[in-house]
């Protein structure tokens, strides 16, 4: 039980659609069932709530039940704070893979666009970051590639940097902005 007296609930979003999923349980590494992208643990629903209302309202909105993200500000302390975004579990019992289910009202389409746009543009970036670094830095770019040992160390220190920029911008949470960083990458 969480400390505000509900069901413990974590919330999960895809890395590579942000399809975003409320569930009673904490899958390990589960798989997005919209695109196949691997779903990332978000956090816990928490009420940061700490102050008393005294006027009568509604003590939650669709902005608390549906919210996209695990951190509750609203009076409800975190009780109703993201059942509307509950999804389900499924597990292959044959393969293992736990495939997470968002929500039916979850817009499956746009997320598979958002998918699709950003592997795109995930594979053209690495693409160039490799043959970029493998023209320049010839042999060192493969001993780099495969882990070996890199005598140069002016030439390792600008590789390492290349695929942090790289990294970087795959882990962005934001389409818009890791699309613009991916197409920087390497041109």
């Amino acid at each position: 039980m969480a400390d505000n007296g509900t069901e413990k609930r974590w919330y999960y979003k895809c890395g590579d659609c942000f399809a975003t999923v409320c569930l009673d349980s904490q899958p390990i590494q589960p798989t997005c069932a919209v695109c196949g992208g691997i779903m990332r643990l978000m956090g816990e629903v928490r009420g940061t709530h700490d102050w008393t209302r005294t006027e009568k309202v509604c003590v939650c909105n669709e902005a608390c039940v549906d919210a996209s993200g695990p951190d509750c500000s609203c009076a409800c302390g975190g009780i109703n704070h993201g059942i509307g975004m509950k999804g389900y579990v499924e597990v292959d019992m044959e393969s293992g893979k736990i495939v997470v289910t968002p929500p039916d009202h979850t817009n499956v389409e746009k997320h598979r666009q958002i998918a699709a746009e950003y592997r795109a543009a995930r594979d053209t970036a690495k693409a160039r970051l490799e043959a970029g670094l493998a023209a320049k830095y010839g042999d060192l770019f493969e001993q780099f590639k495969t882990g070996n040992w890199v005598d140069d160390k002016g030439a390792w220190w600008q590789m390492t940097l290349a695929y942090k920029a790289y990294r970087d911008a795959i882990n962005t949470k934001v389409q818009k902005l890791r699309l613009a960083k991916l197409a920087k990458i390497g041109a």
